[in-house]
């Protein structure tokens, strides 16, 4: 058969530069039942929008390609990983990432430590993540910016627990409340409590009504975000 004619490609569209500033407004469905995202909670969807504004994981998931089933791992807090050998696996952190500029964390530049620690708090409090800790043997700071993960047998889909959105959020230990939990702490007061990387800092939320969330100045992905705040309204009814 005659192959068929190519047809030439339309030059690209020029698109105006994005304009900074301005208020979006979104929605919940429910109201949080607690707000210590490491913990599998069955409110965890309805606000998976608010703490992933304020916090970072190690990577992420993104579509990959043209279909809604095609989905991949992307860089977040982690730049590249690799196995180095069938159960080393090691993570490289973006460097010069610094925490949200306030007390008690006040802006100080998140390390490999505070990666580990969030790691040890959400395998002790998610159930979710009991495929991972049975099989991790170990995890250790290599460097200031590298975590090196040991496992007792060949894992490969570790990268897609390390990228698991809706609880993995990497904190600062020094921002949680010890004084009821005095292992772990407790991030269920996230005016004081919600100190992460991420490009909104959490401000205020009213029960019931609506949480307020304002721009990062210093947010680590260059540019972003353009938006000054985020509101989200809590409508639990459908219709409305």
């Amino acid at each position: 058969a005659t192959p068929p004619t190519p047809k030439p490609t339309s030059a690209p569209v020029a698109t105006s530069k994005p304009k900074y500033g301005g208020t979006a407004t979104a929605y919940i469905r429910d109201w949080p039942l607690e707000w210590d995202f490491h913990k599998h909670i069955k409110s965890a969807r309805h606000f998976r929008a608010i703490h992933q504004s304020v916090f970072n994981s190690l990577a992420g998931k993104a579509a990959t390609g043209t279909k809604s089933c095609e989905w991949g791992i992307v860089p977040d807090l982690a730049q590249t990983w690799s196995w180095t050998s069938d159960s080393t696996f090691e993570v490289k952190l973006a460097q010069g990432v610094k925490f949200q500029n306030k007390s008690p964390v006040n802006g100080r530049e998140m390390t490999a430590d505070d990666v580990i620690w969030s790691w040890n708090r959400i395998l002790a409090l998610n159930p979710r993540m009991d495929a991972l800790k049975q099989t991790l043997k170990d995890m250790q700071a290599v460097d200031r910016y590298t975590i090196r993960f040991q496992t007792k047998n060949p894992f490969p889909t570790i990268m897609s627990y390390l990228a698991y959105s809706t609880t993995d959020n990497i904190v600062a230990k020094e921002s949680g409340d010890f004084s009821r939990d005095k292992t772990w702490g407790d991030w269920d007061t996230p005016e004081k409590n919600w100190i992460g990387t991420g490009p909104f800092v959490f401000e205020k939320a009213v029960t019931s009504v609506r949480v307020e969330l304002k721009r990062n100045p210093d947010y680590f992905k260059k540019g972003l975000p353009y938006l000054d705040s985020l509101v989200f309204l809590d409508v639990p009814d459908m219709s409305t």
